[in-house]
């Protein structure tokens, strides 16, 4: 689509392209925040700067629209465009989550776009949106060494790195980086090559498309939010029937990430480390969930009650297993000593006799 085209349906004017220095200040600044955060992204550096040197920047004016951001990234026009009066040479986790998009664009060899990061393109559908947005602005946020705060909103209580931008999805985003690990994560959402995807369905197995689906939902949910909001007659009754959509996605997500997780990790742990590693998550965990403002995390606390004892189970047989080894270890060591010696001792005879 024509560059003037798009922006204009989105209420802005192009003012003018940045020049190349301008590029190589928000390219540099960029790639030297996110690897810093994440080292995993070091082997990265050359080609992630490579990338951003190459993508063509914009100034824009807003003409009046209140709903969008002061930095997009236009998938149409492989672009991104900033606000006339933002200093580039601040960076902040907006230019770095919208460099995240374009750094993520993966396109067909006829330039059709197949996939934003774990976003995997679809007109019809939503299908990896959120979860994809949820780790952009996890990333985001850490490179700009933001610091994770409490946060009151729908009434639950949770903790996110980002209390102002998708919280709630930077939230569970972090529930799941605490499970399977946030190199994982981080890698996967940047490198489309990595393995993330797999584990992410290996872990989840079948609940994984519905765990995403809700990250997909909340998006969905919020924009209704947040247009409600902007009418100029606000229907309360409206407001709080997806307040409670979004709510309800949110504590069914969290719950089919924590049952899911654990309830897989009970089958294939094989040895008591991990058991003792299981079990350390499973006692954390309760830390990064969100709760009811108006009632105690008492799931939670009664699944952590279950699964306990499950892994004192698992422990107890893994150990009678690992002493019947030892047990038979021994026995079998005491019998070859006993044959060497007679062999020994046999030889020590017949020496004698000649």
């Amino acid at each position: 689509m024509n560059l003037n085209k798009k922006l204009s349906k989105l209420g802005m004017e192009q003012v003018r392209e940045f020049t190349q220095e301008e590029v190589r200040i928000v390219a540099e600044n960029v790639t030297n925040k996110l690897t810093n955060a994440f080292p995993i992204l070091d082997s990265q550096y050359n080609e992630i700067l490579a990338k951003l040197l190459y993508c063509k920047m914009y100034f824009a004016e807003n003409k009046g629209n209140i709903n969008i951001s002061d930095v997009n990234y236009l998938y149409e026009n492989h672009s991104i465009i900033y606000e006339k009066g933002i200093d580039i040479r601040k960076i902040n986790d907006k230019i770095i989550h919208e460099c995240l998009h374009f750094i993520q664009d993966e396109r067909a060899t006829n330039d059709k776009l197949n996939k934003i990061g774990l976003f995997h393109f679809n007109e019809l559908s939503l299908n990896g949106l959120g979860i994809n947005e949820a780790s952009d602005q996890y990333i985001s946020s850490k490179s700009m060494g933001n610091f994770v705060d409490v946060v009151n909103k729908y009434d639950i209580i949770f903790k996110t790195i980002s209390p102002n931008y998708y919280p709630i999805l930077t939230n569970l985003i972090y529930q799941i980086m605490f499970l399977i690990g946030e190199n994982i994560v981080v890698e996967g959402t940047i490198n489309s090559k990595s393995k993330f995807e797999d584990i992410f369905l290996n872990t989840f197995e079948e609940k994984a498309n519905t765990i995403r689906k809700s990250f997909d939902n909340i998006i969905i949910f919020n924009n209704n939010l947040i247009k409600e909001k902007n009418k100029k007659n606000i229907n309360e009754l409206k407001l709080k029937k997806i307040t409670g959509q979004i709510r309800a996605e949110y504590f069914k997500a969290q719950n089919l990430i924590m049952t899911t997780y654990f309830k897989k990790m009970l089958k294939q742990i094989n040895t008591i480390d991990e058991v003792k590693i299981n079990v350390a998550k499973l006692e954390n965990y309760g830390y990064w969930m969100g709760i009811d403002k108006n009632a105690p995390n008492i799931e939670y606390e009664n699944f952590k009650e279950i699964m306990l004892h499950k892994f004192d189970d698992k422990m107890i047989e893994i150990y009678r297993k690992n002493s019947r080894n030892t047990l038979l270890v021994i026995s079998n060591n005491k019998i070859i000593r006993f044959f060497k010696k007679l062999i020994k001792i046999n030889k020590e005879n017949e020496q004698e006799r000649e």
